[in-house]
């Protein structure tokens, strides 16, 4: 049996329950139980609030695949800067 459904069924919520509080269609929820497809962090961390388990418990495992372009780290750094600069 697949993780997420065993979850829920542990948690005696339905897919149908489950979809109206992750607002998708039921047939969304069966194909994640199926691994056909994968939800958004989002729709993960709404799953897994809901069914009262760590998100990590939820499918997939959400691990970076791309690596970290050093134009975004520049950016990100001109960010930081910017926030801890206080106006007077």
């Amino acid at each position: 049996m697949n993780k997420l459904r065993k979850i829920r069924k542990h948690a005696k919520v339905s897919q149908r329950k489950l979809a109206i509080h992750t607002q998708l269609i039921s047939s969304v929820i069966c194909l994640f139980e199926k691994q056909k497809i994968q939800p958004l962090f989002q729709t993960a961390d709404q799953i897994a609030t809901f069914l009262g388990v760590p998100i990590e418990e939820i499918p997939p495992d959400f691990k970076r695949t791309s690596s970290w372009p050093k134009s975004i780290d520049k950016e990100v750094e001109d960010d930081k800067s910017r926030e801890t600069t206080k106006v007077v």
